[in-house]
């Protein structure tokens, strides 16, 4: 009985003492809590929280990239989100000896935006509308020494430098630059914290990828300028499979229109088309690109050289087609036959030397007095040997039996036909037909060696 009573009294003692404690404790936050209220109540957010008002607010900045929503090259703009910390000494902040008692064990409090001073910090080549950055929402961090911290998020669109020469290996430069909206630097001076970018939070895009960083400070007109530099560049694999290589591929197609037969109807059509394809691929091309640049690309140069080949192409195939039907009565001029000639390598106007094909000798004589060519009986002929499948005659004069006479009366009297030395304006057209291949297959190999080599090397 006596001991239960002890253990009662004790109990309610212990009770009483964590009443006491707890509401020691509650007065003294209320205290701590009416001391702010006052103290900011006495702070006026206008006024720089320096007791001099003469020294300048050193602003420390810290940038953290979150996001690269768009890099958009057509525009020359870069959509972002990010997170600004600044840090500063607010001297009205500072907490006196004889009021660290209400501050119980807290290092810091948190104040709102809008109770104490706060610098107008803004995004200078903003895209949109220039405005302060911060919300009423945002809290600012202060401990004892006045020490302030106050993190804000930024979402914007900034300018970027594009040189689109070497696109798609193209690697613009983006700037973001923050300044105080109505301070000078005698009153407001930014500084970086660090050289760089802070990618700590950075969420990879998938078509660029962020080469470095760099921050500088700058003074003009006497305000402060804190710029922060991206260099970019790009993922070029998908540009590279659907923009490059079917332009390369096409390209080399453009010289196979000289190794279609000049008596198709469908040569011109297949000129035509590539022209029309090269054409409607350097509009989608300049979609894509800015229209202030300041260089052209070397993909956009190649396609309109390529545009202006297939019209030189479509040119030579109408000249190809005229030689081909033109009238063989009238006579080849002897300076084209003898550039055909010296092409087909068959130089000289003489029959000597002649290679016949040996399935068209119908029979052969060892001591060469008669030869039958598909029935006829050549006037002048000789025995040679025979190697892969031909004879080798050498031309020479014989008399022709007599019982070939009448059969020569026949030959003379049917229509001349074209020896195969001979050079009308088929062979001229044929001649012509190869020698524009040659050089529209060089011209575009030329081509893409000049305008799209320098591309890969760039990007290695």
């Amino acid at each position: 009985m006596k001991s239960s009573f002890v253990f009662t009294v004790i109990l309610a003692m212990t009770k009483f003492s964590l009443f006491k404690t707890q509401t020691e404790y509650h007065d003294k936050f209320r205290t701590y809590l009416s001391d702010v209220i006052e103290q900011e109540s006495v702070h006026d957010a206008r006024i720089r929280p320096m007791t001099d008002q003469a020294n300048a607010v050193d602003i420390s900045v810290e940038f953290q990239i979150i996001s690269i929503s768009k890099l958009d090259t057509f525009s020359g703009s870069m959509d972002f989100a990010g997170r600004l910390k600044m840090k500063w000494t607010s001297e009205e902040e500072i907490v006196r000896p004889d009021e660290q008692r209400n501050w119980l064990d807290f290092d810091a409090r948190l104040v709102e935006q809008d109770s104490i001073w706060t610098p107008d910090i803004t995004v200078y080549n903003s895209m949109g509308e220039r405005k302060r950055l911060g919300d009423s929402s945002f809290r600012i961090q202060i401990d004892m020494d006045g020490r302030c911290e106050w993190l804000l998020g930024v979402v914007d669109s900034t300018s970027c430098m594009f040189d689109v020469t070497l696109f798609p290996f193209d690697k613009p430069i983006c700037n973001i630059v923050f300044t105080t909206w109505k301070y000078k630097a005698a009153e407001v001076l930014l500084s970086a914290l660090n050289d760089s970018v802070d990618m700590s939070l950075y969420n990879e895009n998938s078509e660029w990828t962020i080469v470095n960083t760099t921050s500088n400070l700058t003074i003009q007109n006497e305000v402060s300028y804190l710029n922060y530099t991206i260099y970019f560049k790009r993922e070029a694999g998908f540009v590279l499979v659907n923009m490059i290589l079917p332009v390369i591929v096409v390209s080399l197609l453009n010289a196979l229109v000289f190794l279609v037969p000049a008596e198709s109807g469908e040569r011109l059509t297949y000129a035509v088309l590539l022209f029309l394809w090269f054409a409607v691929y350097l509009d989608i091309i300049s979609t894509n690109l800015p229209i202030s640049s300041d260089n052209m690309s070397n993909l956009s140069l190649f396609v309109i050289s390529m545009v202006g080949l297939s019209i030189l192409t479509i040119f030579l195939d109408v000249i190809s087609v005229m030689l081909y039907n033109r009238d063989d009565k009238k006579q080849v001029p002897w300076c084209i036959e003898g550039f055909v000639r010296c092409l087909r390598c068959r130089c000289g106007g003489s029959n000597r030397n002649r290679i016949i094909p040996f399935e068209d000798v119908e029979s052969f004589d060892q001591n060469g007095d008669t030869q039958m060519l598909n029935g006829k009986a050549p006037t002048t002929v000789a025995l040679g040997t025979k190697s892969n499948n031909k004879v080798e005659l050498r031309l020479r004069d014989f008399e022709m039996p007599r019982d070939d006479l009448k059969r020569k009366e026949n030959i003379e009297n049917e229509p001349r036909k074209r020896k195969s030395d001979e050079v009308d304006w088929k062979v001229v057209s044929v001649t012509f037909d190869y020698i524009c291949f040659v050089l529209t297959l060089l011209c575009t190999l030329g081509l893409c060696g000049y305008f799209l080599v320098p591309l890969v090397t760039a990007n290695s």
